[in-house]
């Protein structure tokens, strides 16, 4: 080998090494992998220390802008705006680069400076919904608006920015999900928001043609196929989902809506949970806490109980994906599984996609036959030895 062949031969070795690298995880900046178990925000907007150590205590470990306390991590948003330079125009985000470009790339250099060592902060987070902005009345932040701004974070910042879609295509199109291609190009990890539960999950347009609870598991399977390039996944992928009831979300409305809809039950919650998990998720966040009534303690108690869950299983849920259909079989297809394996142990994560008791089930895994009962959008998980 030549001195010359050298560096090039190391330079292949190290490209390859790299692209080796899952990109399914958000990784920490100690190289951990974390999957998030997050909220938006708490019941009743609270923000004292006792509901910080309740909802830590009950597994939840990542907060969407709030602040970091008792060992949360967090993500700090970018305003969604208008800030001063755009405010006779309302574009909606500092992030934005469409106008005004000069002003508000020094603005968000200066912004991402300043709290770029914020106590707790992992990502940024960038304008909620520019697909489909506000509501789908009118366009959004562009995408190119987006990149160009996402260059600007890049180029001061080491923490990767994240960006939550609507469940639907953009204003002119709702129900065609290419248009939104373009906008999961700019951040470093992508989440969609779908909350089916109730009569106001209506007022949601989807392309999809269940708007049940088995849909989370359809929007996520689409996110990670459009977040893929040639079947490789290229980013996390997150899924936001529901912790609120449409009804108390109209009233809180201004003006009012008469939505209906109740809060998921703690097996509707579970249930949603791994089924974005099964398709594909690497990361779940609960929105709507603050709209949960005072008197209704079960909806918080089941976020509580999944989140208990889902810390029990860190090591299956940041460990490494393995290919189910190649190692798990059902002959029922409405039960839908993936397989992780951390460490010695393989983990089964099994969950019936319909509203029917399918029974007693046998699974076949690696020659070994399973059994395992499945009711309504029953969930269960299997650890096994490898």
């Amino acid at each position: 080998m030549t001195g010359k062949s050298k560096p090039l031969v190391f330079l292949l070795l190290m490209t390859a090494a790299a692209s080796a690298q899952p990109r399914e995880f958000l990784t920490l900046a100690n190289g951990q992998r974390f999957f998030p178990i997050g909220l938006y925000g708490f019941p009743q907007n609270r923000a004292d220390d006792a509901i910080y150590k309740e909802a830590r205590a009950a597994g939840f470990n990542f907060l969407v802008g709030h602040e970091a306390r008792e060992g949360f991590l967090r993500s700090y948003d970018i305003p969604g705006g208008p800030p001063d330079p755009d405010a006779a125009t309302r574009r909606g985000s500092l992030l934005d680069l469409t106008s005004n470009k000069e002003r508000k790339s020094q603005m968000l250099t200066e912004l991402a400076k300043q709290n770029e060592n914020t106590h707790g902060v992992i990502v940024w987070q960038g304008p909620d919904e520019p697909n489909y902005f506000p509501f789908g009345t009118r366009p959004g932040p562009s995408s190119a608006g987006l990149q160009a701004g996402a260059d600007v974070l890049r180029s001061v910042s080491k923490h990767p920015l994240w960006i939550n879609f609507s469940p639907t295509g953009d204003d002119r199109a709702p129900r065609d999900f290419s248009s939104l291609a373009h906008y999961l190009a700019v951040p470093d990890v992508v989440s969609i928001d779908i909350y089916p539960v109730g009569g106001g999950a209506d007022l949601q347009e989807s392309p999809f043609a269940d708007r049940g609870l088995a849909s989370v598991g359809d929007f996520t399977r689409n996110l990670v196929r459009m977040a893929s390039v040639i079947g490789r996944q290229q980013k996390p992928v997150w899924m936001v989902l529901q912790g609120f009831g449409w009804q108390a979300l109209g009233a809180a409305s201004n003006p009012p809506e008469k939505w209906t809809g109740r809060p998921p039950t703690y097996e509707e919650i579970r249930f949603m949970t791994f089924d974005a998990i099964i398709n594909g998720a690497t990361g779940v966040i609960y929105w709507g806490a603050p709209f949960i009534a005072k008197d209704d303690a079960a909806t918080w108690d089941g976020l509580k109980r999944v989140a208990a869950e889902l810390h029990s299983l860190q090591p299956a849920l940041t460990g490494e994906i393995l290919a189910a259909d190649h190692l798990a079989y059902c002959a029922n297809r409405n039960v839908e599984i993936a397989v992780r394996r951390a460490g010695r142990d393989v983990y089964l994560l099994m969950a019936n996609a319909s509203p029917l008791d399918i029974g007693e089930t046998e699974i076949v895994f690696r020659g070994q036959q399973l059994r395992a009962k499945f009711g309504p959008f029953a969930v269960e998980v299997r650890k096994l030895a490898e």
